[in-house]
């Protein structure tokens, strides 16, 4: 079981650099991400693949610093398919990982008995005190217990982030190749990669990787001007709801 470890981080972010060492446990690598903040647009477009004929659902507006987030990922599965490991962990320069993340995730490789070609670890814009009751908004039907880990599909996909993920791969060259050297879309548009590329997308509950947003701003997608609002108890109280009643029908579909 080889599992190798690739940090996404522009090279010059020494700070977070140093903040991700701390937690990592080596051997890991640091894949140098593609700033294309300052890009002129006309070149910036060489690198996008718009043909929605060919791919339904292809994002027809994307900014400079999504561009270059999704073209680093991509180069970090190109590192990966060089290499001689089974599977990638790929986790941004803004992760927090608990102590014995390795182990954890080494568990889940070994145990592992459905289909899967990436596993989401971590969600962007998700603190660790607000997890149980988004679990609840957010279920997933479960079809592994792996010892304390739900390994599952949810309602639907969504743009959670590329804050960490388990890869494979057959995946990875999959979407190497598919990809070409362009970018269709956002990095984390994994709803569109399920239905586009035919990948088995699982989520992991609870999940083992968070994101330290409130300390470390996104200087790779800083264009993209994500902001989470603070919802109010009774907005929680009809998404939990809604939660309970998606939970219902996808363990009906299940059956």
């Amino acid at each position: 079981m080889s599992i190798g470890v690739y940090v996404i981080s522009l090279e010059d972010e020494i700070e977070r650099r140093n903040r991700i060492i701390l937690q990592l446990k080596e051997p890991f690598f640091f894949i140098d991400a593609i700033d294309m903040r300052q890009m002129d647009e006309n070149n910036m477009v060489r690198y996008i693949n718009r043909d929605a004929l060919k791919y339904p659902k292809v994002r027809n507006t994307i900014t400079r610093g999504e561009v270059g987030c999704s073209l680093s990922h991509l180069k970090a599965l190109d590192k990966f398919v060089q290499d001689g490991y089974e599977y990638a962990l790929i986790i941004e320069d803004d992760a927090l990982l608990p102590s014995n993340y390795l182990e954890l995730i080494t568990d889940i490789c070994e145990k592992i008995t459905i289909p899967w070609d990436i596993i989401l670890l971590g969600y962007s814009k998700l603190k660790f005190s607000e997890a149980t009751n988004f679990y609840k908004m957010e279920p997933i039907l479960v079809e592994q217990k792996i010892n304390i880990f739900e390994l599952g599909k949810p309602w639907r996909n969504w743009t959670s982030g590329t804050v960490s993920y388990l890869i494979n791969k057959n995946a990875a060259k999959r979407f190497i190749k598919k990809h070409n050297g362009k970018v269709f879309t956002v990095a984390d548009d994994w709803d569109f990669f399920k239905n586009n590329f035919e990948l088995d997308i699982l989520h992991c509950r609870p999940l083992i990787v968070f994101e330290d947003f409130d300390n470390l701003k996104s200087s790779i997608e800083s264009e993209r001007g994500t902001y989470i609002a603070k919802e109010s108890t009774i907005l929680i109280f009809f998404r939990i709801l809604r939660g309970y009643i998606r939970k219902l029908i996808l363990t009906i579909r299940g059956l």
